[in-house]
């Protein structure tokens, strides 16, 4: 417990205090307030539509009260329909994020985020702080419970854990253009969590989970080495303790002896390391990483291992066309004894072309291929070779390709759009499964003196699979105007949606959609909308519905 406490002291001791941070607190305003409250309902009904609720209502909002200040902002929201809750009560857990110039504070219920191999997104309860002062120096910390004891629940398929407490930080140092980073993040449970909570609850479940003790180190480096030359390196060293109840043992090797005084030592710990080395020189740039198999974090909700990467990308923009593209192979099974091991290798192209001011294009292109190989049990435990003798090597094949083309002709605008999408399993003897979806779409719109918009679309997708293909093809109209001096904008569109498929009945869905937004005094919006559908389905009762919403927002 007094080692977060010492630790924190002595980051805000590092810091440089500034005399006119002092003098604008005490001569900023004692209050002020923003934000703002929004209110919405919606009204349903319909014709063989069982699923819909008739009445529902949301009132949400967000304040921004400053004391001297300093901002603390705040949010809430509430709504009948209980599924949007985010906690079954949310008066449990707060949380507060007062800033004042270059000081934020994360106070209660808060989430950070230091890296992705160290502390990455994991919400706590306890506070942190952001420090950016003027300078070279920049910090982050925090200390909290990261998770709570609980008893294992079968009925949710939820396992038993310990309290888990955890505490790091995160500082940069910049001198010219060269970023120097530290990074260190310690977490431990509280094997004495669960007998409290059984205690309390007069329990009999047994524990059946260890307690885990992790510690965390990154060192990073980004800077510029010479005018088109940027290197970027990123090393992090995780020791993982399984169960740091287990008997002690002395340290063995030099890292263990120096981390001795904040991680416990015993048969159970390992030590996993991840590596990132990138070198970018002008328009192309290439990057190594590699990731130790059973590299995991406790700051982390998923960590990424077994892992290694190798990636080249290049963009290069000439006068008005520009090209771009990458290559990246990636492996798993580093130490060659996993039953299944995959090689991946992804490669994309993409390209603009602006042929003229009125005229602009874009192509792209993505391939992604997957080798996977499950090999045979006697090669791992070198039993009979004819004992496992069916294998499984196959290939999964992904590419997509798209173009667009927009044209721009005074008050009028033509834009069409292509899209392919292909995936498929491959073995030796042929595909697998595999589908196919084919997409296009082409709209029109014009905008005429009097402020009108009319818009006119047409889209068409085809869609193939192994038993067969469908066709869905579509068509939009829609018109806008401007009353009252451009504070009421009223849109008014109609959509009609058919469905050809070999397999199932044909589908036809027609919408009808009319909307009005009001401004007043740029801080009140007021909306009205009303949509109406009708889905007519073969060999099936027909559906209708209608949707009524309005809501209202204030910004002050």
């Amino acid at each position: 417990m007094k080692r977060p406490i010492v630790i924190t002291l002595f980051l805000l001791l590092a810091l440089k205090t500034n005399a006119q941070s002092i003098d604008n607190l005490l001569t900023a305003p004692w209050f002020g307030l923003s934000g703002g409250v929004s209110a919405q309902t919606v009204f349903s009904t319909g014709i063989n539509e069982p699923h819909l609720t008739p009445f529902t209502y949301l009132i949400s909002g967000n304040l921004s009260p400053v004391i001297r200040g300093f901002a603390v902002p705040l949010s809430f929201s509430y709504s009948n329909q209980r599924v949007n809750y985010s906690y079954v009560n949310p008066f449990n857990r707060f949380e507060l994020a007062p800033s004042f110039r270059w000081v934020k504070l994360y106070i209660g219920r808060a989430s950070m985020s230091f890296s992705p191999n160290t502390f990455n997104g994991q919400q706590f309860d306890g506070f942190g702080a952001e420090l950016t002062p003027d300078g070279p120096f920049r910090i982050s910390f925090m200390y909290g419970q990261l998770r709570r004891a609980r008893l294992a629940d079968s009925a949710s398929n939820r396992e038993a854990s310990f309290r888990r407490m955890g505490f790091g930080s995160q500082m940069s140092y910049t001198l010219n253009q060269h970023v120097f980073g530290f990074t260190f993040f310690k977490a431990k449970d509280d094997p004495n969590s669960l007998e409290r909570l059984i205690a309390q609850t007069e329990s009999t479940q047994p524990i059946t989970v260890s307690a885990k003790e992790n510690l965390v180190t990154e060192f990073s480096y980004n800077g510029t080495l010479s005018p088109n030359l940027n290197v970027s390196a990123v090393y992090a060293l995780s020791q993982f303790n399984h169960d740091h109840t287990a008997l002690s043992q002395r340290p063995r090797g030099v890292i263990p002896f120096l981390t001795s005084f904040m991680m416990s030592n015993n048969a159970a710990t390992s030590t996993y390391r991840s590596f990132r080395l990138g070198l970018n020189y002008r328009w192309i740039g290439v990057a190594y990483e590699r990731i130790d198999p059973g590299y995991q974090s406790l700051g982390t909700f998923f960590s990424n291992n077994d892992m290694e990467n190798f990636t080249i990308n290049a963009n290069h923009q000439f006068s008005s066309f520009g090209i771009g593209g990458n290559f990246g192979v990636q492996r798993n099974d580093l130490l060659n004894v996993k039953e299944t091991s995959a090689l991946r290798f992804v490669w994309a192209i993409n390209t603009n072309w602006q042929t003229t001011e009125q005229i602009s294009m874009t192509a792209n292109y993505s391939n992604f291929t997957s080798f996977t190989n499950i090999r045979p049990i006697s090669e791992l435990y070198q039993n009979n070779p004819f004992d496992y003798v069916d294998t499984l090597s196959f290939s999964q094949i992904s590419q997509s390709a798209d173009f667009s083309l927009n044209w721009n002709i005074d008050r009028q605008n033509i834009s069409y759009m292509f899209s392919f999408q292909d995936a498929r399993d491959v073995r030796y003897e042929g595909v697998l499964q595999g589908m196919r979806i084919f997409s296009q779409s082409l709209n029109y719109s014009t905008t005429l003196a009097s402020e009108n918009t009319y818009t006119f679309g047409l889209s068409s997708t085809i869609q193939q699979i192994a038993d067969g293909q469908s066709h869905l093809i579509g068509l939009i109209v829609s018109q806008s105007t401007s009353v009252h001096q451009n504070q009421i904008r009223i849109r008014n569109s109609f959509s009609y949606n058919f469905e050809i498929s070999r397999q199932n009945p044909s589908i036809h869905i027609f919408n009808l959609r009319t909307t009005a937004t009001y401004t007043y005094r740029n801080n009140h919006n007021f909306s009205a909308s009303i949509i109406q559908q009708a889905r007519f389905l073969q060999n099936a009762r027909n559906r209708y519905s209608l949707v009524f919403s309005l809501s209202y927002a204030y910004n002050f």
